[in-house]
């Protein structure tokens, strides 16, 4: 995040040494950036001994934060303001609540890796940034969602200052505009919690997976020769609620025909891919070829979401 000090801030109060330490640690350790004060009023409202440890991070930090073009968090009240919440606030980990760590959690990796690789530095380290956490299935996120909300919540500051919590799961659309009922009640808990949830606009993460990757991963696993060829002969749209799983049903083949050609065949599906695809054929999966796959640049919103509440 960029943050945002009131001079006049608790946090730089005599005796607020302890708490004034965690937030500059997480600065010296690239969780955030402050824009403000500028270093050189920081370094009279700083007591010398950590403006001599943190000094020259504040200065690098305040270089790159005046740069971004991202919104400063900054709290509203300063009165109300509790130095040891903002202390907490800062040292969270970024957690991204999903269905599946290992499967969602992967494809969000490689989403990072192939449009926005900046982002990679927040999911390493022997303190990374990032927490991918499971929920369990998606009737399991709202529950999972509000306890994690709860956890947070008394060190969240007023105003603007962002939840630290980002859900993703999947929309179970088969078909444009359309998502599951749970999927509208991972919404729900969202708003309740003023928490950001993204349902994907496709029907499921594997949507997301360009043809072209899995030509190559059928070049090495036979048994899928036939969903593959299935999936070149679809237009976007059906592309984007195929099941790609278990391939169509006849009664969902019939419910949205008018997505599908009559000579798409009825169970070309692929299997549980995904684990599959993550290990061992990630290199499959080209920028260009993704992009292409995201037609709407939903994944690049995502980042951004993603990039917001780091």
């Amino acid at each position: 995040m960029i943050l945002a000090f009131d001079p006049s801030c608790p946090l730089f109060s005599s005796g607020r040494e302890v708490q004034l330490n965690q937030v500059l640690l997480s600065v010296a350790r690239q969780q955030h950036q402050i824009a403000y004060p500028a270093p050189d009023e920081l370094a009279r409202l700083i007591p010398g001994t950590l403006w001599l440890l943190y000094g020259e991070m504040v200065r690098q930090s305040y270089k790159n934060a005046t740069k971004a073009n991202r919104q400063w968090v900054r709290p509203t009240n300063c009165s109300t303001c509790d130095p040891q919440a903002i202390a907490t606030y800062c040292g969270l980990q970024t957690m991204v609540l999903v269905e599946n760590a290992s499967t969602d959690g992967g494809f969000l990796r490689l989403v990072v890796d192939k449009l926005r690789p900046g982002l990679r530095r927040h999911f390493v380290g022997a303190q990374p940034n990032l927490d991918v956490r499971q929920a369990g299935g998606i009737g399991e996120l709202p529950k999972e969602l509000m306890r994690l909300h709860g956890e947070r919540a008394s060190s969240r500051p007023s105003g603007s200052a962002p939840a630290r919590i980002v859900v993703l799961c999947d929309s179970d659309g088969t078909q444009p505009g359309e998502i599951s009922h749970n999927a509208r009640l991972v919404q729900d808990a969202g708003r309740a919690a003023g928490v950001p949830v993204h349902v994907l606009d496709k029907r499921s993460i594997e949507n997301y997976i360009p043809v072209q990757a899995l030509q190559v991963v059928s070049e090495v696993r036979r048994e899928k020769v036939a969903a593959v060829a299935a999936l070149w002969k679809l237009a976007p749209a059906a592309y984007d609620h195929y099941p790609m799983k278990q391939g169509l049903t006849a009664a969902e083949k019939a419910r949205t025909a008018s997505l599908y050609a009559s000579d798409i065949p009825i169970g070309a599906g692929l299997g549980d891919f995904m684990e599959d695809l993550l290990r061992n054929f990630y290199h499959t999966v080209t920028t260009k070829d993704l992009r292409q796959r995201d037609h709407a640049n939903e994944l690049e919103a995502l980042l951004t979401l993603l990039e917001e509440n780091l």
